[in-house]
């Protein structure tokens, strides 16, 4: 018995000098996540109620979101709207709020941020459609980021305001919306100094349809003569046949005229346009069942992607990186090679959001965040 000891001590003791110890169990590990370098709290009810500024812009060491307060909500007369949107500014290295705008909540000019800005130098441009609920003009903002003070505000007549494209894009300070009416759709053009707009061109439903207007977002580039040039994507339809149709156009902003028009097949006719992106020379718009390349300076499409699977498995969404298109959305994600469309490879899951960027894709998902080599 006493031998048996002995031998347990001496075994403990070789342990303990050999460095060898009990691993913690489960309960003991402690894994410690990122550590915020700064927190900033605003006095808000909530941050990411609508779309917001799309793109966290960030401009002078400063990152522009927007917040949204409930409390000035009006319950007694119902017709006055009330939701109060901001613009932040907060410094990127302490967090501490550089300014917002407006200092005070303006019903008569309440914000709504759902749109991309404009963005040159110190100057940020938005558009924004009518209240929530509320039928009325679209307007635009111009603020300066450094001051955070309004340079121009401007109604846009309502006549021009149904149900038009949202994002604002430009070239140093000129700048494009899209407008529409109830058949017609147009581009408009602007300085962001000035709050003057000028109509350049406006689109009427080809024979056979009753209404135009545009889909997804529209692309500014320089053609191979280095002319400026927008890439739009138009949508047909025919009330009485419910037929419809999409059109890419190639638009030479300088003579104001179409150069080129190509139609853009779709198997499943239950999606416009929801993104394209320009990437290496070429644009990828994706219709939710699929996703076309198109060269921009020929308006050429060369190749197309169609899935036939179940509409719950239809991947809307996308991001480029490392040559290749990343397609996701609630149930599916699936990447293609942005040369030839063919399809590398895709997997299930629950995803929410996503960006790529060195080679990898992280996906936001309901089970927690994913990362893979794209």
């Amino acid at each position: 018995m006493r031998k048996t000891r002995f031998i347990l001590v001496i075994n403990s003791i070789i342990l303990l000098l050999s460095g060898c110890m009990i691993p913690p169990q489960p309960d003991d590990i402690k894994i410690e996540g990122i550590q915020p370098i700064w927190t900033t709290q605003l006095a808000t009810t909530c941050l990411t109620y609508n779309d917001g500024l799309i793109g966290l812009p960030l401009y002078n060491d400063k990152v522009i979101f927007n917040s949204t307060n409930f409390s000035r909500l009006n319950n007694v007369d119902k017709n006055i709207y009330e939701e109060d949107n901001r613009i932040n500014a907060l410094d990127m290295n302490t967090g501490k709020r550089s300014w917002v705008f407006p200092e005070q909540y303006d019903s008569l000019f309440p914000l709504l941020f759902d749109s991309t800005p404009y963005i040159f130098n110190e100057y940020l441009l938005l558009k924004m459609p009518a209240p929530r609920g509320v039928e009325g003009n679209d307007r635009l903002l111009c603020i300066n980021m450094e001051t955070g003070k309004e340079v121009w505000r401007k109604i846009v007549q309502k006549n021009i305001s149904y149900k038009t494209g949202k994002d604002v894009i430009g070239f140093q300070s000129d700048y494009f919306i899209f407008q529409e009416t109830k058949q017609d759709a147009m581009i408009y053009s602007g300085n962001i100094l000035h709050s003057e707009i000028t109509p350049l061109y406006t689109f009427t439903p080809s024979e056979g349809y009753d209404c135009v207007d545009f889909t997804g977002n529209a692309i500014y580039y320089e053609s191979t003569e280095n002319k400026p040039t927008l890439l739009l994507f138009l949508f047909e339809k025919n009330f009485t046949t419910r037929q419809d149709s999409i059109t890419s156009v190639i638009f030479d902003i300088n003579k104001n005229q179409i150069v080129a028009k190509q139609g853009i097949y779709r198997k499943d006719k239950t999606y416009r346009v929801t993104r394209s992106i320009f990437y290496n020379s070429l644009a990828y718009v994706n219709y939710g069942s699929g996703l076309a390349c198109i060269n921009p300076h020929t308006n050429q499409i060369m190749w197309q992607y169609d899935s036939s699977e179940p509409v719950d498995f239809h991947t809307p969404l996308m991001c480029i990186n490392s040559n290749v298109v990343f397609l996701y959305f609630n149930n599916r994600y699936a990447g293609l090679d942005a040369q030839t469309g063919h399809k590398l490879y895709q997997g299930d899951i629950e995803c929410a959001n996503t960006d790529a960027f060195d080679g990898r894709v992280y996906l936001i998902g309901r089970r927690g965040i994913y990362m893979y080599w794209i």
